[in-house]
């Protein structure tokens, strides 16, 4: 009896948890939407659990994730890397660091697919971040053996 309510608490509580994740993702996502509506963007792409947007606007790309967290970057001096579904940005062609890694979006497979071929169409260099830093682990051993 007293097992059954113990375990009954903390399935409640488990319940309770997961419940306040989902709101807090779902109010994310309609805060993101709203500040979307109120630009006129050409084009924008929702990240997946209210992690943002990414928007176009003539020659520049936005990466919204808060009010407060917020990139424009321009289109002659971007660079896109690519992991799975995640898609994040860098004005130089490098590994990102922790603070760049903040402006990440998780796109659904659809925006995702859409949004590579927005890139394609205005010649942005996409690369996955595996090979961005097999490159720089390359560079790193070529130093080591100079020295």
């Amino acid at each position: 009896m007293v097992w059954g309510i113990v375990i009954g608490v903390i399935l409640f509580l488990v319940l309770l948890a997961f419940e306040a994740v989902y709101l807090s993702n779902h109010f994310r996502a309609k805060r993101a939407k709203q500040d979307a509506a109120g630009h006129h963007y050409d084009r924008v792409w929702y990240g997946r659990s209210g992690s943002g947007y990414v928007a176009a606007s003539g020659k520049q790309v936005i990466v919204f994730k808060t009010p407060t967290k917020q990139a424009t970057f321009q289109l002659g001096k971007l660079y896109v890397f690519t992991s799975k579904r995640r898609v994040d940005f860098n004005e130089t062609y490098a590994p990102l660091t922790v603070h760049q890694k903040l402006f990440g979006v998780f796109l659904s497979d659809a925006d995702y697919a859409d949004l590579m071929a927005w890139f394609a169409d205005h010649h942005v260099l996409v690369t996955p971040e595996a090979q961005v830093l097999q490159e720089a682990q390359a560079i790193l051993d070529e130093e080591a053996k100079k020295k």
